[in-house]
């Protein structure tokens, strides 16, 4: 009886994953899949993130772990104990552990608390040594020294932590080439990941699953209503929705993908076409083609990113994107173009090239704070969208901030940070020069003025 008792015990991961939901096996496929190196379930509370993070990791100790060192990472030491701790001593086998025990008070140890599963002991000498450390925000933040290691394996990090810490568990777990688990909700403590995680590029190797309390299969239409009604209505979005509280720090928040992202087949078929150009060296080079229909609505219809690519390369791609499409104007460019060679090139290059360009107002005299809130004001009348081809463009918008300073403030009123912007600041120049629909002629620009 008792070893039926044990066996029955020793399969709750079993059990776990048995009881997935489509959104919870789909972050197990992707952690066995190969492909990433980071795999995170967000969303709102109680949705069931912790949970299948939970039986994903102790999956991973318990059947094809490597000998090493694993971290499991929390804000706070008694968030630890009840969580991460107790998780995995509930859901692994108990015959693993050997002589290490948690219990309620001080989890695996109140002071550096850790425990080896199927260590390697006179009894067990096949043992793989498998160290679980668990480790805190706190203790991070206490002590940067305590994170120093020469390699982890894997981490699991539940709930929000800082962008430092996650620095030092990516640089300890690289030569490993080993994995991180991310279960949270997106908090402002968790406003990196809103970057990082949330819109990451296609090569970052990051998978995303979002997960809300209704996907929970517990949570019934009562237990859902109490649980709405106890959550303070200025963090429901983000409790219940999963969505990130950006305390301001997104310049475009007026931006929505449902409002403003649309198909090639969705933009007007008369508008006049104009075309603009941010040069970059450490950044990269953008170039968008924008229509203006009849009532001044824009539309940024394609775009064009490079990296480290001489002019003649870059107009190449471009001419093959424009097509046939006639500008009004040549392509707005930076005003720094003409005034510096700042970034190695100039607009002789692209002129040479075969991109006639013209320069932006400079925004000594036009403010680029000017240029960001006619953005703003456009976004709000619903009056300049993106297509769904633009992907940088749309990623820009969505992850642009304000500066901020050690404890999330803004360092001063329109202060911008210097990168995510490159597609928005080529757009910025277009629109210091008030572009229009006019009505087609024959030639190759429309012949309305330049200023």
């Amino acid at each position: 009886m008792k070893e039926a008792e044990q066996a029955a015990k020793d399969a709750e991961i079993e059990v776990c994953i048995a009881n997935f939901t489509d959104k919870q096996d789909s972050l197990l496929k992707a952690w066995y899949s190969g492909t990433y190196s980071k795999i995170a379930a967000m969303g709102g509370n109680r949705s069931g993130k912790t949970y299948s993070a939970a039986a994903l990791f102790a999956k991973h100790i318990r059947d094809d772990a490597r000998p090493g060192e694993y971290w499991c990472v929390c804000p706070k030491a008694e968030i630890s104990v009840k969580g991460q701790q107790k998780a995995l001593w509930e859901l692994l086998p108990k015959s693993g552990f050997g002589k290490f025990k948690w219990n309620a008070k001080s989890g695996f140890g109140s002071t550096n608390p850790m425990f080896i599963y199927d260590e390697c002991t006179a009894e067990n000498p096949d043992g793989r040594n498998i160290e679980v450390y668990f480790k805190t925000l706190a203790q991070y933040d206490d002590d940067m020294q305590s994170f120093e290691s020469m390699s982890v394996m894997d981490c699991w990090i539940d709930e929000a932590v800082s962008e430092e810490l996650f620095a030092a568990v990516e640089t300890r777990i690289i030569l490993n080439d080993g994995k991180v688990l991310i279960s949270t909700i997106p908090s402002q403590a968790a406003e990196w990941m809103y970057e990082v995680i949330h819109h990451a590029q296609d090569d970052d190797g990051v998978f995303l699953v979002e997960m809300f309390p209704e996907d929970n299969p517990i949570m019934t239409e009562e237990k859902l209503s109490r649980f709405i009604k106890a959550i303070p209505s200025h963090l429901r979005e983000m409790r219940l929705a999963g969505k990130f509280l950006m305390a301001g720090a997104r310049v475009y928040v007026e931006f929505d993908t449902d409002r403003h992202v649309l198909k090639h087949t969705d933009v007007p078929k008369e508008v006049s076409w104009y075309a603009c150009l941010d040069e970059g060296m450490d950044h990269p080079t953008a170039w968008l083609l924008v229509a203006v229909d009849k009532s001044g609505a824009l539309y940024v219809y394609d775009e064009y990113y490079s990296r480290n690519q001489p002019p003649t390369e870059d107009v190449k791609a471009i001419s093959a994107i424009q097509g046939k499409k006639k500008l009004v104007w040549p392509t707005v460019a930076d005003p720094a173009l003409w005034q510096s060679r700042k970034t190695g090139m100039s607009a002789i290059a692209y002129q040479d090239a075969g991109l006639p360009v013209i320069p932006g107002v400079s925004t000594t005299k036009f403010g680029e704070d000017q240029a960001v809130y006619r953005i703003k004001d456009l976004l709000r009348e619903e009056r300049l969208f993106v297509c769904e081809s633009c992907t940088n463009l749309i990623r820009e918008f969505h992850l642009w901030k304000y500066k901020r300073d050690r404890q999330n403030k803004p360092l001063q009123k329109d202060a911008y940070e210097d990168r995510n912007n490159d597609g928005l600041d080529a757009l910025r120049y277009l629109l210091t020069k008030v572009p229009r629909y006019v009505e087609r002629k024959r030639g190759s620009f429309m012949s309305i003025p330049f200023d």
